[in-house]
């Protein structure tokens, strides 16, 4: 699945290059929740499980964390701004033995609803039906950003090993239950992010790579990012809006998050123990990109068909594309984004198009969320490299450069071409 526009992207000068990243990541700190819309969700999720635990019982013991897309940092905000976000949270259950029937984990599932609408404060926000693994609670808005939080329980696999931290089993309305790893997948991912980068010895990120590399909070702040972390909720965001592309006839089939996440994760620990030296982020965004592929292996089948792989990191006997091989349209549907998202990236940063074309692009693709204020930003960081005399006129219609050739960038409002 290697894409022609890889080939323009990688052309690139180094000061395109620099300025390219900067753009991207502006994009995706808009789609970021707010370090208080992060506070009180954590203040929330504590205090439910705080509430369940003061019920007694099998709940006396139980621990509840955050997994999902906020739990590894790679949360977006919706495309429509009055539609709620989900919270995907994990309730276990230490000293429950996990359902071995159906009806064994209706009854669980409904046992949580009801402890739940005992309460004055959860009552009214708890959904009286339980979706297939989960409950939900509707919790309402923080900085006028809707919530609703999935709670999932779980319980050990092995009740010698009780602990959230090793294998569980998850209730399942369909299956009785089934097998998982949140926590596990969650610790792959912050591994993943904090890997080591080989900067090259004259990278400007040599003596700053704890900017693009580190370990992630608890519930992790979105001031300090890694490339993987950018690099999730860029092709996260690019999903959502190729999905809703009513032109688009895989729009129902587009990638799931876990899929895109686990596919950039590996491809992103394959970089980082290559030894490659790297100049700039950019440099290694690309290879992360033009390497997911390769993490999806398929077998054809007696009849014809084909199974495909996509290996769970922190449970390898779980297949997250599981589905593909009994809907063709999900690998063809997966095909088809990650071309686009490729030649997206590529028109987003074409050669002479002009800032105010960038910016435009940068909207049609990710939304005018992700764009917003985007101008401005791109705009002081012109203005700080301009004191630094690093500015210039770029192939992407400004930029940066530490070469003695550069020309110049003249004052100017930023509006349209120089």
């Amino acid at each position: 699945m290697q894409d022609q526009g890889f080939k323009s992207l990688r052309q690139l000068s180094a000061s395109d290059k620099e300025f390219c990243f900067e753009m991207i990541s502006h994009i995706t700190s808009n789609l970021d929740l707010t370090e208080t819309q992060l506070s009180q969700l954590k203040t929330a999720y504590r205090a439910i499980g705080s509430y369940l635990a003061n019920q007694g019982g099998k709940l006396a013991e139980c621990h509840i964390y955050a997994q999902g897309s906020v739990g590894i940092g790679t949360s977006v905000k919706p495309i429509d701004e009055d539609s709620d976000m989900d919270i995907d949270l994990v309730l276990h259950l230490p000293s429950q033995h996990y359902p071995t029937t159906t009806d064994e984990a209706n009854e669980l599932l409904f046992n949580l609803i009801r402890v739940l609408k005992d309460s004055q404060r959860y009552g009214d926000k708890i959904e009286n039906m339980p979706k297939r693994r989960c409950v939900t609670l509707q919790y309402g808005g923080i900085e006028g950003q809707g919530f609703h939080m999935d709670i999932t329980p779980s319980m050990p696999e092995d009740m010698n090993s009780p602990n959230h931290k090793s294998k569980v089993r998850v209730a399942d309305i369909k299956d009785a239950n089934s097998p998982s790893h949140p926590y596990g997948y969650r610790k792959w991912f912050r591994s993943a992010c904090s890997k080591e980068i080989r900067w090259n010895r004259k990278s400007n990120y040599r003596s700053n790579s704890d900017i693009y590399a580190g370990t992630v909070e608890p519930l992790p702040g979105q001031g300090r990012k890694t490339v993987l972390q950018i690099v999730v909720q860029l092709l996260k965001r690019h999903r959502d809006m190729w999905k809703q592309n009513k032109q688009n006839v895989y729009g129902d089939c587009a990638p799931i998050s876990i899929i895109i996440t686990t596919l950039a994760g590996l491809a992103y620990e394959k970089c980082s123990n290559s030894n490659k030296e790297y100049h700039n982020p950019f440099d290694l965004m690309l290879d992360v990109l033009e390497e997911m592929p390769n993490f999806i292996s398929h077998q054809y089948q007696s009849d014809g068909t084909v199974k495909y792989t996509i290996r769970n990191p922190a449970l390898p006997t779980e297949n997250f594309a599981d589905k593909w091989h009994e809907k063709p349209m999900l690998p063809q549907a997966f095909k088809a984004w990650y071309m686009q998202v490729t030649e997206d990236l590529a028109k987003l940063l074409e050669l002479d198009q002009g800032l105010d074309k960038t910016i435009e692009r940068s909207r049609e693709m990710f939304g005018s969320q992700a764009a917003r204020g985007i101008q401005a930003k791109l705009a002081d960081t012109l203005t700080e490299r301009r004191a630094k005399n690093r500015a210039v006129v770029s192939s992407i219609g400004l930029g940066v450069s530490n070469a003695a050739t550069a020309t110049p960038v003249p004052k100017h409002n930023f509006y349209g071409d120089v």
